[in-house]
Formats: structure tokens, C-alpha cells, sequence
């Protein structure tokens, strides 16, 4: 009997779209570093 083992791995956006993920990340990292808001649209814009 044969184990099949595997990755799967996503290259941003082939698999799912993650980008709102990176969005939420990003926003909470720079509020809690710098304690300033950053609107979502500005960081889709620098991804």
C-alpha cells in the first residue's frame, strides 16, 4: 500500500485570492507600529 503525500502551494492569487488577507495584515501592522490608520485601497495599491 502506497502513501501519496503532497504540497500544495498557492502563488498569490492562483489558487485563492489572499490579497484581502495581506490587506487586514498589513493595516493591523501599521496601526499597531505607528498608531495611524492606512486606508486598504492605498495598500492594494503598494502590493
Amino acid at each position: 500500500m502506497t502513501t501519496k503525500k503532497g504540497i500544495i502551494f498557492n502563488m498569490d492569487g492562483v489558487l485563492i485570492d489572499s490579497m484581502p488577507f495581506h490587506a487586514e495584515a498589513m493595516s493591523r501592522a501599521i496601526k499597531e507600529r505607528t498608531n495611524h490608520e492606512i486606508n486598504k485601497k492605498n495598500i492594494y495599491l503598494l502590493e
